[in-house]
């Protein structure tokens, strides 16, 4: 029986069986291997930060200054930024910048999506490098300066602008091979910029007003009056919205100073050259674009040579009401966005063409590399047993 069993087992099948043995080792190690760098490649790897320039800032009440924002992209390749910035509006406020009136994107980012959009304590915008692939950002870059007043304190005191990254409010896109599409890879907690203010000047004391000196001895001042505000077109668009205004007025007894028009979308313009002003009668035409949807009432007031304004009235106001573009629209559609936005919600970038990921589970080479095994499980156990 010894004799039999040494016999059955001799060098060569043996040596066969050892080698069974290690495929029947080696193939779920190389499987559960591939399936580990399938997983690995398919989470994307977040890199990306974000930061504000200064870190600290030192201003005095009533004064505007300037916060740069900036990117830092690591190892991905960022093509798509949402931004929400917070702050604190007891203590500052929007300043006054010639970008929109406080945020200003750098050329990095030429297409905006959305935005931006002003509220109490908070701006947000949507920025995109477009369809190029070059175009992608790679290193540190400034994406935008935005500018901020520091409202008029009794005392000194500290604020906070702040990345609000809450439910992905502010999230970067990476179109890096190693990434997912549409999957946030900002790193967590951007530092905030810290605003020391200091107390600024008490305001002063209003001082008792006179009545102005009249014009004549038979009649006091008189206040300019608005007689309409007219437009070129339409009231209603798709945003953008440009229109074009024309104020006309006279004062009876001095000459229109200037001519103010709150456009309702939240800038507010003063005109103290051509178009009549100097005179008694005026007519003055002036151009805006609403960047956003919806309604807005634009009025416009006069001041005389006194400083007296003008009463609003409903000749010298209009009501515009602006749309969203819709997908192919033509006119003053907004150009076919390069990203499709889903607030608070992952936003999937079209900017760029992005790879299809496989579902998660075996690949071909995995259950190719199965079966290669098991066909040569399957020959060395014959060729076992016919030794």
């Amino acid at each position: 029986m010894g004799l039999y069993f040494m016999n059955f087992l001799s060098g060569k099948k043996f040596l066969l069986l050892g080698f069974i043995v290690v495929l029947l080792v080696a193939i779920p190690l190389t499987i559960l291997t591939l399936q580990k760098s399938q997983e690995t490649r398919s989470r994307a790897t977040p890199a990306t930060t974000l930061s504000f320039s200064p870190t600290t800032v030192s201003t005095t009440a009533g004064q505007s200054f300037n916060l740069d924002v900036n990117i830092d992209p690591g190892s991905n390749q960022v093509s798509f930024v949402k931004l929400s910035i917070s702050y604190d509006q007891s203590k500052l406020s929007t300043g006054s910048g010639s970008c929109n009136d406080s945020f200003c994107p750098t050329n990095k980012f030429p297409s905006v999506l959305e935005g931006p959009i002003y509220t109490p304590g908070n701006i947000s915008i949507t920025l995109s490098v477009g369809a190029d692939p070059t175009a992608v950002i790679q290193a540190a870059t400034k994406i935008a300066t935005v500018t901020f007043k520091a409202n008029q304190l009794t005392s000194a005191t500290t604020a906070t602008v702040s990345f609000d990254t809450a439910t992905e409010k502010t999230q970067v896109l990476s179109i890096a091979q190693s990434d997912t599409p549409s999957e946030n890879v900002l790193l967590p907690n951007p530092a905030p910029a810290t605003i020391n203010i200091a107390a600024g000047a008490p305001l002063p004391t209003a001082a008792p007003t006179t009545a102005p000196t009249p014009t004549s001895t038979s009649s006091a001042n008189q206040p300019p009056v608005c007689s309409n505000l007219n437009v070129d077109r339409t009231t209603s668009g798709v945003a953008p919205f440009s229109i074009t205004f024309t104020v006309n007025g006279t004062d009876a007894n001095g000459t229109i100073k200037k001519v103010t028009i709150d456009f309702g979308d939240g800038p507010v313009q003063d005109i103290s050259q051509n178009g009549g002003i100097g005179s008694k009668d005026v007519s003055l035409q002036i151009a805006h674009t609403y960047r956003n949807p919806g309604t807005f009432k634009a009025q416009a007031t006069l001041t005389d040579n006194n400083d007296v304004v003008s009463a609003a009235n409903t000749s010298c106001a209009q009501t515009i009401t602006v749309t969203q573009a819709s997908a192919g629209a033509g006119g003053q559609a907004n150009p076919t966005p390069t990203a499709a936005i889903v607030t608070d919600a992952p936003i999937v970038s079209t900017s760029t063409p992005q790879p299809t990921l496989a579902p998660p589970g075996p690949d071909g080479k995995i259950i190719g590399i199965g079966a290669i095994g098991a066909v040569l499980a399957i020959i060395g156990g014959l060729l076992f047993f016919a030794l």
